[in-house]
C-alpha cells in the first residue's frame, strides 16, 4: 500500500510543472548502486531531487531515447518515465482515445511504467479545453485532471 501511495504521489509531481526542484541534495551509494543495478550501461546520468515527492530523479539517454528514473531517498527504484509517440501507445488506447474522445488531438504522451504497473498520461486539447488523461495498457481511459489551456 505504501508503494501505490509513493507511485500515486510521485506521478502527480511528475506531471505538475510547479513541482520543487532542488539540485544540491547530494545523491547516497545506496541510490548509485540501486541505479546500476537497474541501468549498468549508463555512465552519463544527471540527477533530480524532487522536494515535493521526496524522490531522487535521474535523468538519462536509454536506447536513444531520454528517460526518468525515481528512486527514494532509501535507494529503492520506483519506476521510469518517457515521452512516447501517439504512435508507440498500445493500439486499443488509440481507438479508445478516438470513441471517448473524438473532439480533442493528442499532444504528449508519457509512459510510466514500475515493476508493478505501466500507465500512459495522454495530454489532449480541445478547441476550449485540455486535460489529462490516464490509460492503462488494456485500453481503459479515466479522467485525470484538468489543464489550463494556454491562448
Amino acid at each position: 500500500m505504501k508503494k501505490l501511495i509513493l507511485l500515486f504521489a510521485l506521478v502527480i509531481g511528475m506531471l505538475n510543472s510547479y513541482a520543487t526542484v532542488t539540485d544540491n541534495r547530494p545523491i547516497t551509494e545506496n541510490i548509485k548502486k540501486s541505479f546500476g543495478k537497474e541501468f549498468n550501461s549508463i555512465n552519463e546520468v544527471s540527477w533530480t531531487w524532487l522536494e515535493d515527492q521526496d524522490v531522487y530523479r535521474a535523468t538519462f539517454l536509454f536506447e536513444g531515447k531520454q528517460l526518468n528514473a525515481y528512486f527514494t531517498t532509501e535507494g529503492t527504484f520506483v519506476g521510469t518515465s518517457r515521452y512516447i509517440m501517439k504512435s508507440e501507445m498500445p493500439v486499443i488506447i488509440s481507438q479508445n482515445m478516438q470513441k471517448e474522445y473524438k473532439n480533442l488531438a493528442i499532444r504528449t504522451v508519457i509512459e510510466y511504467a514500475s515493476s508493478d504497473n505501466t500507465f500512459y498520461y495522454i495530454t489532449a486539447e480541445g478547441k476550449n479545453s485540455a486535460m489529462m488523461i490516464k490509460a492503462t495498457p488494456a485500453g481503459q481511459l479515466s479522467f485525470f485532471k484538468k489543464i489550463r489551456k494556454e491562448d
